[in-house]
């Protein structure tokens, strides 16, 4: 049965609220954000966001299919969007974007951007948001052309924008930003291979992008491994994608008979004793993606000598019987 987008989350903020003693009522109101006509979603309060986000979040790790439905049918580009629909010839040149949380790259727009009432939201990495006028298009159509991710460079920022983190979403409204300077203030700290490491002063994630295909077979995988921190919480994540060769030599993101994600998180303690492990494995059929999530969710960033260490994985099965396949394996990420 198809369903839309407005039935979808109401049905699911029914279950959300239903169930919890805090939360008694409904919201009668439809909670997907609007599209703006700066092509970016635009969401009523900060309340509205964080509803939003959270129920998608949920969902992200219950009901996985229902997710993908919903994002699919959002009328903006979204980060998620533009992975799914890129073609490409060499897969060097696929997109691959900086963004870790998988719940902003359902909702910002291709250029990193979101709304809150009047104000324009862009993200540069994965801890700094920046803060804008959202009737102010010369400055956002500079802020679009700025390198993000790992090649952002602060004095490319106007110095007078407010800068905002994703620790809570209280704070997005904060009346006291930080400054274009904190982004670049760097920390000295050592992790437990007792390695120095410079990084920002707060854990801002990790991530590898990994390719698999068998020549001249013509279906690939693309998987992605991740640890980041957003909202208060820390997660773990294998996302992966199948890919098909057509005629012409263009790889596009297109169903495959199975795929399957595994995840398995090792967190180390302040005196770099294990603490805890997590592991997680999902498999789907005639799908184009899957992840694996593992979220023992800390509540806090990376600091001083605690760390995490995740392997992931994916597997691709061309076609029912088929023997082999694809395997990516042995990918880590540590921090």
């Amino acid at each position: 049965m198809k369903y839309s987008i407005k039935s979808l989350l109401v049905l699911v903020l029914s279950v959300i609220f239903f169930s919890s003693c805090e939360k008694s009522a409904v919201v009668e109101n439809e909670i997907s954000p609007t599209a703006a006509a700066t092509e970016v979603f635009q969401f009523t309060s900060v309340q509205h966001f964080q509803d939003y986000y959270e129920t998608m979040n949920t969902m992200y790790d219950s009901d996985y299919a229902t997710y993908q439905e919903i994002i699919s049918e959002l009328d903006i580009n979204t980060v998620e969007k533009k992975i799914e629909n890129d073609v490409f010839t060499d897969p060097i040149d696929r997109y691959m974007p900086f963004l870790l949380d998988p719940i902003l790259m359902g909702l910002a727009n291709e250029h990193f951007e979101f709304q809150i009432n009047d104000y324009l939201f862009t993200i540069v990495n994965n801890e700094y948001i920046l803060r804008t006028d959202a009737n102010d298009m010369g400055l956002q159509a500079r802020l679009r052309s700025i390198a993000k991710g790992h090649r952002l460079d602060a004095s490319t920022i106007p110095s007078d924008v407010a800068v905002v983190t994703d620790d809570t979403f209280e704070g997005l409204m904060t009346d006291k930003p930080l400054g274009v300077k904190d982004i670049s203030a760097p920390a000295f700290f050592k992790n437990c291979d007792k390695e120095e490491h410079i990084a920002p002063p707060k854990f801002p994630g990790a991530i590898i992008w990994d390719w698999k295909n068998k020549w001249p077979e013509d279906y690939a995988l693309s998987t992605r491994i991740a640890i980041f921190h957003a909202w208060g919480f820390t997660y773990e994540e294998t996302k992966t994608y199948s890919y098909v060769k057509d005629n012409n030599g263009n790889w596009s993101n297109q169903e495959i008979y199975k795929l399957r994600a595994s995840i398995q998180g090792k967190r180390v303690a302040s005196d770099c004793w294990p603490s805890n492990a997590e592991n997680e494995s999902n498999s789907c059929f005639f799908c184009k993606n899957e992840k694996a999530r593992v979220n023992k969710r800390f509540k806090q960033r990376h600091s001083g000598n605690s760390g995490f260490a995740v392997h992931g994985g994916s597997q691709l099965t061309p076609q029912e019987g088929t023997t082999g396949g694809l395997v990516s394996y042995g990918n880590d990420v540590t921090f």
